[in-house]
């Protein structure tokens, strides 16, 4: 079987009991739900490094703040340029970056890119069509050559066609058009069309049937419901006796 094992940005998390509320700059307050540690890739000394960030709170709807003054607080310190970029630096060295924008320091974070580890015994790819609900061939071989995935270095690739992917994407033959010998027009009540059907699903009340009569020259339809066929011919009458009342 075929596994797929994805990274998350999330490393821990511990829910709040009940949500904490936490101030912004406009004075105004949202309201937390849980803290843990995240971890991304930041922008140190022109390299991007994983690096993971404690006590970081997650609040549904916010927007990812970084504070100044917790790094302050925690022994860095800053160096800032007339343009624009920011650096801050722990017991002496090169740390983490941000860049000035629009009045706000834009950190210079990007998220870790998720990957896939796949886990699976053949290296066919009809198999790997097959088990991963008949995706398509040319995105199998562009994962492969990408190496978005891991699993995936000695797969062999082959023109193979499935046959169920060709059954279940052919489309249906349209049907020939009728002569009809009869081209008078019906009066309302003249010509019915009437089909029975099966449903897949029997109703609460115990119905799996339902007849659908349909007046030619109207196209008024009338519907029964039935939980056994014999009663077919009764709704047959009846709906014969509702148009005959009422096309006189």
């Amino acid at each position: 079987m075929g596994r797929y094992v994805y990274i998350h940005i999330l490393l821990t998390y511990t829910r709040y009991t009940e949500p904490k509320p936490v101030s912004m700059a406009d004075v105004s307050f949202m309201y937390a739900e849980g803290v843990g540690s995240v971890k991304v890739r930041a922008l140190i000394d022109k390299l991007w490094r994983p690096i993971v960030i404690e006590e970081a709170e997650f609040i549904p709807g916010g927007m990812h703040l970084f504070s100044e003054n917790v790094l302050l607080s925690k022994g860095c310190s800053v160096q800032k340029s007339p343009s624009g970029d920011i650096v801050y630096y722990r017991r002496g060295k090169r740390d983490v970056e941000a860049r000035r924008k629009d009045g706000l320091q834009i950190m210079q974070f990007k998220p870790i890119v998720n990957k896939a580890c796949a886990a699976m015994a053949s290296a066919y790819q009809d198999n790997w069509h097959e088990r991963l609900g008949h995706i398509n061939n040319d995105f199998i071989k562009k994962t492969a050559e990408k190496r978005a995935v891991f699993g995936l270095d000695n797969i062999t690739m082959d023109n193979s066609k499935c046959e169920i992917c060709i059954r279940a994407k052919s489309k249906r033959q349209s049907y020939p058009s009728v002569d009809r010998r009869d081209d008078r027009a019906y009066l309302p009540g003249e010509c019915l069309h009437a089909d029975l059907v099966h449903s897949t699903v029997t109703s609460t009340r115990g119905n799996k049937y339902f007849l659908v009569v349909k007046d030619e020259a109207s196209s008024i339809r009338q519907v029964y419901f039935q939980d056994t066929k014999e009663k077919t011919p009764h709704n047959l009458m009846d709906a014969v006796n509702f148009l005959s009342n009422q096309t006189q």
